[in-house]
């Protein structure tokens, strides 16, 4: 067997090495992410990648039989949402599902991709060699079929990318008819009907060429009756795989109609200068600004032929005298081209409206079929073999005569050009922040986990891709989703509830007066309906303009990425808003005495409003905080964990201070400094981190300096302890450019005594400590200058309080050693 398979592989040895190198260069990175598994990664975008997630997710819970294929209520919770119209792609569902048992999800992700590419070259190269004696050319035309740009640029879309079966359901019936084998006939059916569970574009893709591709079959053997035989075989095999897939689609007609009027008349990417651009080639980046205006969906180069492969087969069609073997493939070739460029001739963002094209006939003629290609360059997935077999028919006849040495270094100089022609930069969108998916740890260490029911926001068709990239980790059902072609009645529960329908419309909503009664039955709905939690992600677009609904709303977590609500606590802004103003009035009013206790710069806030609503100030709200809940205590400490004070107030109505608890929890790392009297009723407590000195957030006195280069200093707090210097800065603003410190202690006699220079780093509160043990007895004067770092020259400034200037150095303090 040994000495069977080396021959039958030397024979293929251009294809074997020419594919792996292909792929790693002409996908670079993606190799080397697929190697590091000690990072990981979450995908941050294109927005239809996150939906593959789900979909891998999503066969895993059907394989357990915790879901149905075609409906759930995960999604658009508790309305069941029908997935009838969803581009599943089964192999890629369930080969990236397995390959997350051994790899990361984004490893296993870019590593299906991977396959696909050789899936697809393969499949064509075992084709192509039906139709040419030497493989080498059979492997150029499979470069041109699976280094497509069309397959290179749909990362996102294995629904469209994996398009191996078209050209093995080719090869069944081709070698079915030559070779009157009924196994391969029933091949080519059960790798047609199986298409339909990878994709439904690529399925009528591959329906209209194996009809085509029969009917040219047909023109020398339409006498034979076992030609037709086979035919109804095939179809037979077809349509009994397929039908699991293609009739629930069929099955309800409404249903249909409107999964069809949603695309229908939104034709994009149908610009014919889309066939002769790849406008996302490194060298033609230029060319693209310079003649495409930026934002035109016609400058997208999926639909890329090559000039090289253009020129060959005009070079075979203008020449050669084999063009009745060209005939079947060029006219599959040209009608997909046809109906590539859709219903309205457009030629570089101009549409000839006098000049409609096939696929406007066609729209009318099969709308269930045509006019669900909305993206014209999904057509293009039908050009791509015909294409290939054009371009290996035609370098066969081109070096029908040169000798194999020759043949062989022409051939792999089409690949490179080829390669060269298709190339685009791949990339791969993630982050490998380590806070990116810390909301969803927390939510898991929540009691009742599994009674949690999310309402994600802003709600958008394109922001619910990620929220079910996000469900993936936690299984919890949300109010909207995404499905391919949502049916309206999905959003039915949305539609019906005030609160639900204004988010979906973008808008804020707050409880007032007028609305008071609606706004509470609202809360009411969504607590019938089991919402316990409200997501709201700040990373994306009008998060601003709907997070004005909770202006009055606490949250119980709250970082970079996401703030979250329990639904529970909705009505408190029918009733917090005046509470809520006079605690911040009230810190206003101390902020005016202590500057130094300016929230946002060190300074957290914990406020008691009553015995059972204490808050902490976080980064975008105001924060419940609960010490009992082991999930919600470790955030509050990690809010703390960077800050130098805290300031805990209490109002007239809460009780006569913080809870025992909580004193606990922040005499773990602050001493209480001081607590200060307020005239509007409110006590406030201020603390400071242990090793932080209290006179330096207590100072009323601070020295306020701006600098010319935009630096602010609010306060600078000298403390002597024996004959040690602390030294406390409080800065505001930082230049661009690194900058140092110099203290200077001068004497009586006006000499300079001792000197200190440290760099000024980002940080806004910094502790330094002088040893001045070298130092008499004596009085002196402390000046303080600041200078850059590079060019040590000193940055002029002015005090605030006094609008005093200077040009170098300012008086800070008189230190006295005895």
């Amino acid at each position: 067997m040994r000495q069977q398979l080396l021959p039958s592989l030397r024979r293929h040895w251009l294809f074997l090495i020419a594919v792996p190198i292909a792929i790693i260069v002409m996908t670079q990175p993606s190799l080397a992410l697929v190697l590091d598994v000690d990072t990981l990664r979450v995908p941050t975008g294109p927005s239809d990648i996150f939906m593959k997630y789900w979909d891998a997710w999503y066969s895993a819970e059907m394989l357990a039989g915790r879901a149905e294929f075609f409906h759930t209520d995960l999604l658009f919770h508790p309305t069941e949402l029908s997935l009838v119209f969803h581009n599943f792609s089964l192999p890629h569902m369930l080969v990236f599902g397995s390959l997350q048992q051994v790899l990361p999800p984004v490893n296993a992700y870019v590593l299906t991709y991977l396959l696909i590419i050789a899936a697809n070259l393969l499949a064509a190269y075992i084709f192509l060699q039906q139709l040419v004696p030497r493989p080498a050319i059979a492997c150029a035309g499979a470069f041109v079929f699976g280094m497509s740009t069309f397959v290179m640029k749909h990362q996102e879309h294995p629904d469209l990318a994996l398009i191996a079966t078209i050209p093995l359901a080719l090869y069944g019936l081709h070698r079915a008819v030559h070779e009157g084998a009924w196994g391969w006939c029933v091949f080519a059916g059960v790798a047609a009907g199986f298409t339909a569970f990878i994709g439904m574009y690529i399925f009528a893709c591959l329906l209209i060429s194996l009809g085509i591709y029969a009917l040219f079959l047909a023109a020398t053997r339409w006498r034979d009756a076992r030609y037709w035989q086979m035919l109804c075989l095939l179809l037979l095999a077809a349509g009994a795989i397929s039908l699991p897939r293609v009739y629930p689609m069929m099955a309800d007609r409404d249903l249909l109609d409107e999964a069809l009027g949603k695309v229908s008349g939104r034709e994009r990417h149908n610009d014919l200068l889309m066939l002769f651009f790849n406008s996302d080639h490194p060298l033609l980046r230029q060319v693209r600004a310079q003649l495409f205006a930026d934002g035109k969906l016609w400058a997208y180069g999926d639909g890329y032929l090559g000039y090289l492969p253009i020129a060959l087969v005009s070079l075979c069609l203008l020449r050669s005298r084999r063009r009745r073997q060209l005939l079947p493939w060029l006219a599959i070739a040209a009608l997909f081209i046809a109906l590539r460029l859709g219903s309205t001739l457009t030629i570089g963002g101009v549409q000839f409206v006098g000049m409609p094209m096939p696929k406007y006939l066609l729209d009318r003629l099969l709308p269930w079929i045509f006019e669900a290609f909305w993206n014209i360059s999904n057509f293009q997935i039908g050009t791509l073999l015909p294409w290939a077999a054009l371009v290996c028919l035609s370098l066969d006849w081109l070096l029908r005569k040169a000798s194999s040495r020759k043949s062989i270094a022409a051939v792999v100089a089409v690949i490179l050009v080829i390669c060269f022609e298709n190339y685009s930069h791949t990339t791969w969108r993630v982050s490998s922040d380590p806070e990116h998916l810390d909301w969803i740890d927390w939510l898991e260490q929540e009691d009742d986990f599994a009674d949690i029911r999310l309402i994600h926001l802003p709600m958008a068709r394109q922001y619910s891709k990620q929220y079910g990239y996000f469900q993936t980790f936690n299984r919890l059902p949300h109010a909207e989703g995404l499905a391919s072609r949502t049916p309206s009645q999905a959003y039915a529960t949305i539609e019906s509830n005030l609160l639900l329908r204004t988010w979906r419309d973008k808008q804020p909503i707050t409880c007032a007066p007028e609305n008071r009664a609606d706004y509470l039955s609202a809360v009411d709905e969504l607590r019938g309906l089991g919402f316990t939690h409200i997501v709201h992600h700040r990373q994306l677009d009008f998060w601003l303009k709907v997070f004005a609904s909770f202006d009055y709303v606490p949250s119980t977590f709250d970082d970079r990425f996401v703030t979250i609500f329990l639904v529970d606590d909705l009505p408190l802004a029918c009733q917090w808003q005046a509470t809520k103003s006079a605690a911040s009035q009230a810190q206003e009013r101390l902020v005016t005495d202590y500057p130094a206790l300016h929230s946002g710069h060190g300074i957290s806030t914990i406020t008691l409003y009553s015995d059972s609503l204490v808050t902490i100030n976080a980064l975008h709200s105001q924060m419940r905080v609960d010490l009992v809940q082991p999930a919600r205590r470790a955030h509050a400490n990690k809010l703390l964990a960077e800050e130098i004070g805290v300031i805990a107030q209490g109002s007239d109505t809460a009780s006569d201070d913080l809870p025992q608890a909580f004193r606990d929890w922040l005499a773990r790392d602050f001493a209480l400094c001081s607590t200060l009297p307020d005239d509007g009723g409110w006590r406030m407590s201020v603390w400071a981190r242990r090793g932080i000195s209290c006179a330096s957030l207590l100072n009323q006195e601070a020295m306020r300096i701006d600098y010319e280069n935009g630096m602010k200093l609010s306060d600078l707090v000298l403390r002597l302890d024996d004959r040690a210097l602390d030294l406390y800065f409080l800065w505001r603003a930082f230049p661009e450019d690194q900058h140092s410190f110099s203290l200077q202690l001068v004497d009586a006699a006006g000499e300079r005594a001792l000197g200190f220079d440290k760099v000024i780093y980002a940080d806004e509160f910094v502790h330094h400590q002088v040893d001045l043990s070298s130092l008499p007895p004596g009085d002196y004067r402390a000046k303080l200058i600041v200078y850059n770092f590079e060019t040590r020259r000193s940055v002029p400034g002015f005090i605030k309080d006094t609008q005093t200037p200077f040009p170098r150095e300012v008086e800070v303090g008189l230190i006295t050693l005895n």
